[in-house]
């Protein structure tokens, strides 16, 4: 009798075996908790840490988690420590977890107008810049001269930086892109190396410092299959793009490597482009430890037409500048960054994450002026403690960030280097200290308050002495203190309110603060501003539609205003305050559903802004309420997808931008323009191990003359007319193959 009633009591534990794993995130690599585990009839969920623990009763594990789509395994018995993703489902954008907030919550509950953009494969095999999918975002607008020019502006923040994007924070993964000058650049890499576009706007310096404008971090691809993948296509201007990506995937370790080739000789005069990326990265996770791995390699020799005045921008779009293609100017160089990352469950409640980086670059760019050489080495660390429970959640942290830049400067003849004009190198440091913290009052409404201090110092050291001028020195700016608050209030699953007041800055770039007579201002001060916005989320017919709503006002003072002595010799100072406030809209519609294999579906973006100087003068000339050039009143971004059983996929896309102002005194004005674009792909086989995949594009459809970029407050020299236009691309047309083995 007791045999039997041991037996009857052990019964469950000897039918079935237990299953022990943990559930990430696909793109992000981060543990997902509440994903719920079944097999049989047999449920459970994940922990905090993504962890679960299932006696099985069948041969298939099911997971599912709202946001991601629902995914089938199959296990042996007794199967331990699996690693199993998932893939965000983007019809289910708000319940998608971002990481570039502190606790890598779900979108819905942020208290901000953050962004995901998921880089689809479509986009990955059609579209030659990373920044061109950017405009689709409310409240953010790209420009992009060549495919080596482009400047990125949050909420009208960046627009008066000349040829390049300042005041914003990029990231790749855990490695700063923005380099010790708050210069990014992120249009030299490739989309393949992608998987998601994470986006933080407004003011963000309470959780990453300078970064005025806001932050934009690149989620790194991530291993998705053992094999092989090769792509290759052929588009206008002699343009041709080639890339591949192995992957290996074994238990807890996963791993991917892609190479990446562009080449093309531009629709314009001195415009040829050859550019090799090469991507790793490799993740493993172990017990109570996610080790993450990312390098990036980048090789790049671009020639440059630079901008055009207004007649040569009508009559010869096609020319270069003169004095650009008189000296056949172009840059050149090669970069490389690195990092690793370790996410630790040290105990219940506790979670320590670290990151160490470091990278190299070095460039030579020709130019009719003269010809730059310079190189720089950064370094740095991020380190964050984090606890977290039911209703509380606190974050403290540190960053430091090092950077050694020199350059050296040459005379040109006609573009061949001549004798040394100037010579500098530059030390900058900088570290932050924050704190962040969220806790739920009542049943749906959350508070969120965070804190960042930031200390900068940098040293520079003349290297030139035939001036007989020594501007070396130790320069400190003063700390400064970024606070955030916000409040998110949830009312239903579908429907969710957040308001967010939130304090930024961004410090000058050392070309900023060189006068012209070569020495340093050490009265120039960093530009700081506040954001305050109110937004409304709605998801709504059970995901159906899903609906985003913002109001924002950015309060901006000691704005830097560049002064330009020559082409070539410029400098900043603080001349006013302005202030931003605008409305952003966004709209995701699936016309029809995809459960019967059909599906077509919309999204449509609008930003409506008012963006002015509130007291400004320059020159003794009061520009107080005129507007900020280079941004315009409105934009919008509409794209229609049909798609049929995963293997046939349609999209078109209509980009709308208002009329801008070319520069503060308001006086000429580039117009408006609306541009429209197509794609198609197809799968045309598909076995086990082989499938093949042909898609094209078309650009521009209508040929519509429009500038693509605009230089603000461009020079006049000599009576010469400013040379304010980048003429965008004429209709193109791109073709190519995807094999995936």
């Amino acid at each position: 009798m007791k045999l039997l009633l041991a037996l009857f009591i052990l019964f469950p534990y000897l039918t079935f075996a237990q299953v022990t794993g943990l559930v990430i995130d696909e793109d992000t690599q981060q543990p997902l908790e509440g994903a719920i585990v079944g097999s049989g009839s047999r449920y459970t969920a994940t922990n905090r840490d993504g962890y679960f623990a299932l006696s099985n009763s069948s041969d298939t594990l099911k997971i599912s988690l709202i946001g991601y789509q629902d995914k089938i395994v199959a296990i042996q018995n007794n199967a331990s420590n699996l690693v199993i993703s998932l893939s965000a489902e983007p019809a289910f954008l708000p319940e998608i977890r971002i990481s570039i907030t502190p606790f890598n919550d779900p979108l819905k509950q942020t208290s901000g107008s953050n962004f995901i953009i998921p880089v689809s494969t479509i986009e990955k095999q059609s579209d030659l810049s990373s920044v061109s999918l950017l405009n689709q975002v409310p409240g953010i607008y790209v420009q992009q001269g060549t495919l080596n020019t482009s400047r990125i502006t949050i909420r009208g923040i960046g627009s008066r930086t000349p040829y390049a994007t300042n005041r914003i924070k990029t990231y790749f993964g855990d490695i700063p892109l923005s380099n010790g000058d708050g210069v990014s650049v992120i249009e030299d890499l490739d989309l393949s190396g992608m998987s998601r576009i994470e986006i933080l706007k407004g003011p963000a310096s309470a959780i990453y410092g300078s970064g005025l404008g806001g932050v934009i971090r690149i989620v790194p691809e991530n291993n998705r299959y053992n094999g092989l993948n090769l792509q290759s296509s052929a588009a206008s201007f002699n343009t041709f793009r080639h890339s591949a990506t192995a992957g290996y995937s074994k238990g807890t370790f996963n791993t991917m490597v892609n190479y990446s080739n562009l080449t093309s000789d531009g629709f314009r005069e001195n415009n040829k482009y050859r550019r090799h990326n090469i991507f790793l990265n490799s993740n493993f996770h172990g017990g109570k430890t996610h080790l993450s791995l990312h390098m990036i390699y980048t090789k790049l020799n671009a020639q440059i037409p630079s901008s055009l005045t207004y007649e040569d921008y009508k009559n010869h779009p096609e020319t270069a500048a003169s004095n650009w293609q008189a000296v056949k100017g172009y840059e050149k160089y090669h970069k490389l960054l690195g990092g690793i990352s370790a996410t630790t469950n040290i105990r219940k409640h506790w979670t320590n994450k670290a990151s160490a980086y470091g990278g190299t670059f070095n460039q030579y760019e020709s130019r009719p002026f003269d010809i730059l050489s310079d190189k720089s080495v950064f370094w740095g660390f991020r380190e964050r403690l984090i606890y977290e429970n039911n209703k509380f959640k606190a974050l403290l942290g540190t960053e430091y960030y090092g950077e050694k830049y020199g350059y050296d400067l040459f005379f040109t003849n006609e573009g061949e280097q001549n004798g040394l004009k100037n010579s500098n190198n530059e030390v900058r440091q900088y570290i932050n200290f924050f704190s962040y913290a969220s806790y739920d009052i009542l049943s749906g409404l959350k508070a969120d308050a965070g804190l960042n201090l930031n200390i900068l110092n940098y040293s520079l050291t003349d290297n030139y002495v035939q001036d007989n001028m020594d501007v070396s020195g130790n320069y400190t700016y003063r700390p400064i203190l970024s606070p955030k608050i916000g409040l998110t209030y949830t009312t239903s699953e579908e429907i969710s309110f957040y308001l967010s007041a939130g304090h930024g800055f961004s410090h000058p770039s050392l070309e900023e603060t060189l006068l012209p007579e070569g020495t340093v201002n050490p009265n120039l001060k960093p530009e700081q501003g506040y954001n305050i916005e109110a937004g409304l989320r709605m998801n709504l017919f059970r995901g159906l539609t899903y609906a985003e709503l913002t109001v924002y006002k950015v309060y901006l003072n000691n704005l830097l205003v560049i002064k330009r002595e020559t082409e070539d010799v410029f400098y900043a100072v603080n001349a006013g305050k302005t202030e931003h406030q605008g409305i952003e809209l966004l709209l995701h519609q699936k016309i029809v559903d995809q459960k019967d294999g059909f599906g077509i579906s919309y999204t449509g973006s609008l930003s409506l802004s008012n963006h002015y100087f509130t007291s400004f003068a320059d020159d003794n000339v009061d520009y107080s309420g005129n507007k900020l050039p280079g941004i315009p009143g409105f934009t919008s971004d509409n794209k229609l997808k049909i798609s049929y059983k995963q293997r046939l996929t349609l999209s078109s896309n209509w980009f709308i931008s208002g009329p801008q102002y070319l520069n503060d005194d308001n006086a000429g004005k580039a117009a408006g323009f609306s541009v429209i674009n197509a794609q198609i792909s197809c799968l045309l086989y598909q076995q086990i191990r082989l499938k093949i995949t042909i898609f094209g594009h078309v650009n521009n459809i209508l040929d519509t003359r429009y500038a693509s970029m605009i230089l603000v407050n461009a020079p006049s020299f000599n009576g010469n007319e400013p040379r304010y236009y980048y003429p965008g691309d004429p209709r193109n047309m791109q073709a190519g193959i995807r094999l995936t083995f």
